[in-house]
């Protein structure tokens, strides 16, 4: 694959390219740019509304380090000299080539039809229960005299299931 000619423009700068769609076009995991991300520290990502996505700068940097990597077979750390040597540039360009900074097919995908009303939908992370259907508070006192029960239950069950001699 060729080396692009000129960096990329302004406008390609400020385009997105969304991480699954990036992982499809470079043909690798998306965990693999992931971990790339986690050992470039210039390379983040940005959350938006439909996931995570790359800076078109960033995405054409992954670009050029999946081809040195996987296509040329180039050791990871010499690569990382190269990226730190080069101020990245060599990197973008070839990641330019690579997906042909033409992404018109990684254009943020629609999001998926809006969610019908009688759908279940769970929210992730903790969520606070609304004020009317929380159950009565129970006091520590109740729970530990009931924990305290148990135990001794507990410990009648295995006296009576002891071996005897």
């Amino acid at each position: 694959m060729g080396l692009a000619t000129a960096p990329p423009s302004a406008d390609a700068q400020r385009r997105v390219v969304k991480v699954d769609a990036l992982a499809r076009v470079l043909q690798v995991p998306s965990s693999v740019l992931s971990f790339l991300e986690g050992q470039f520290p210039e390379v983040r990502s940005i959350s938006t509304p439909l996931g995570r996505a790359y800076r078109m700068v960033d995405a054409m940097f992954l670009a050029g380090l999946v081809e040195a990597l996987y296509h040329e077979g180039r050791p990871f750390r010499d690569v990382q000299e190269e990226a730190r040597s080069s101020g990245r540039t060599t990197l973008v360009r070839r990641g330019a080539a690579l997906i042909k900074v033409d992404l018109a097919s990684l254009k943020a995908e629609r999001p998926a039809a809006a969610v019908p009303p009688d759908a279940i939908v769970r929210r992730r992370g903790p969520q606070a229960a609304p004020a009317s259907s929380a159950p009565e508070a129970i006091g520590t006192d109740a729970i530990l005299a009931e924990l305290m029960d148990c135990v001794r239950l507990l410990a009648q069950a295995r006296r009576e299931e002891a071996p005897r001699d």
